[in-house]
C-alpha cells in the first residue's frame, strides 16, 4: 500500500508542476525491507545441567551433554558446525560426539561427525575444565552457550541454548550458588629459588605458584645472562624446552598450584662478573593474552663470576 499511495502522490505533484517536491517526498519514505535470511536447516540444541566438582589435582571439573538435532526440511545435514562458548572462560578439555575444533572470533567451532538426520537427536558430551580453589559454598558461572549451525547460517530460535555451570562447594553441594567471576588476568610468580654456580655450572632451584583462577595453558621460564654463554645441561622434572624456554612441568596451573624445577647449566666467558634472569611467561592464549597482573614476582636476577 505504501507504494501504490507514493506513486499516486508523484503524479498529483507532476501535473501541479512541482515535481522537485515529489522527490523530496519520496526520499522520505523508508527505505523497503529487507527479505529475512531464510534458515534452511535449523537445528533444536538442549542442555543437561553442567555441574563442575574440585578436583585431587587442582581445579574443578565437569561434563556438559548436549542433545543436537536436525529439524529442517532436508533428510539430514553432513558435518554441522558445533560452535562453544565455554562459561566463565573455562576451557574445554575432552570432547565426544563431534570432530576437530577451531578458534574462531571468541568461540570453539568444531565439525559434527557423520550426518545428522532429520528429526534423530544426536548426543555431544563437553568436558570443562575450572581454575579456582575449592569454596565452602557453591558458585554459578554464566556466559557460555552451544549453537548448532550449518556454516554461518542462522540455526533458528531453537538451535542455540544457553549455558551456566555450577561449581560445587568443597563439600559437594551444589545449593544457593553465588555468581562467579573468575579473575580477569593471571597472577603467577616465583615464590621460592635457590642459585648456586660452582665450578662453571650454574643451578637454578625455583618453585612456582598460581595465586588466582585466572584461566591459562601453563607457563614457561626463558633465562638470559648477557655477555657469557649458557649452555643448557639438564633440566628435573624433565620437560619439554624451546631453548632458551622450558615449559613449566603439570601443564595448566590451578588457584594455589606450585610447581618445583631445576635447571642448569655450564656457563663460558672471559674473567668478570655476569648478570642474568631467569624470567616466567605465563601462556594464557595460546601465546598471547593478558599479561601477569603482578610482574614484580616473574623474575630471579642472579649474578655468576667467571674467575
Amino acid at each position: 500500500m505504501k507504494q501504490i499511495s507514493s506513486a499516486i502522490l508523484a503524479v498529483a505533484l507532476s501535473i501541479g508542476g512541482v515535481m522537485a517536491s515529489s522527490t523530496a517526498a519520496s526520499a522520505a519514505l523508508p527505505p523497503p525491507e529487507e527479505p529475512p535470511i531464510r534458515m534452511l536447516h535449523p537445528f533444536s540444541v538442549t542442555a543437561d545441567p553442567l555441574v563442575l566438582t574440585a578436583q585431587p589435582g587442582g581445579g574443578y571439573s565437569g561434563v556438559l551433554t548436549v542433545s543436537v538435532k536436525y529439524i529442517g526440511a532436508f533428510t539430514g545435514v553432513d558435518y554441522p558446525t558445533i560452535s562453544i562458548d565455554p562459561p566463565a572462560n573455562f576451557v574445554l578439555g575432552q570432547l565426544t560426539g563431534a570432530g576437530t575444533c577451531v578458534f574462531a572470533n571468541g568461540a570453539i567451532r568444531c565439525s559434527g561427525t557423520g550426518t545428522f538426520l532429520r528429526g534423530v537427536p544426536r548426543t555431544i558430551t563437553l568436558q570443562f575444565i575450572g581454575f579456582a580453589a575449592p569454596a565452602n559454598f557453591a558458585r554459578l558461572a554464566t556466559g557460555g552457550y552451544v549453537r548448532a549451525s550449518v556454516g554461518q547460517e542462522p540455526s533458528g530460535p531453537r538451535g542455540t541454548v544457553q549455558v551456566s555451570g555450577v561449581l560445587a562447594a568443597a563439600d559437594g553441594s551444589v545449593a544457593n550458588p553465588v555468581p562467579y567471576t573468575p579473575a580477569a588476568a593471571p597472577d603467577m610468580g616465583f615464590t621460592a629459588s635457590n642459585v648456586s654456580f660452582n665450578n662453571g655450572v650454574l643451578t637454578i632451584a625455583t618453585t612456582v605458584k598460581d595465586f588466582n583462577d585466572a584461566f591459562n595453558y601453563g607457563a614457561s621460564v626463558a633465562w638470559s645472562l648477557p655477555g657469557a654463554t649458557l649452555t643448557f645441561i639438564s633440566v628435573s622434572p624433565p620437560v619439554m624446552c624451546f631453548f632458551p624456554n622450558c615449559l613449566v612441568p603439570g601443564g595448566m596451573l590451578f588457584e594455589g598450584s606450585e610447581r618445583s624445577m631445576q635447571l642448569s647449566w655450564s656457563v663460558s666467558g672471559a674473567p668478570g662478573s655476569y648478570s642474568g634472569t631467569l624470567r616466567l611467561f605465563i601462556d594464557n592464549a595460546f601465546g598471547g593474552g593478558l599479561p601477569d597482573s603482578n610482574p614484580a614476582n616473574n623474575v630471579i636476577n642472579f649474578t655468576v663470576t667467571i674467575a
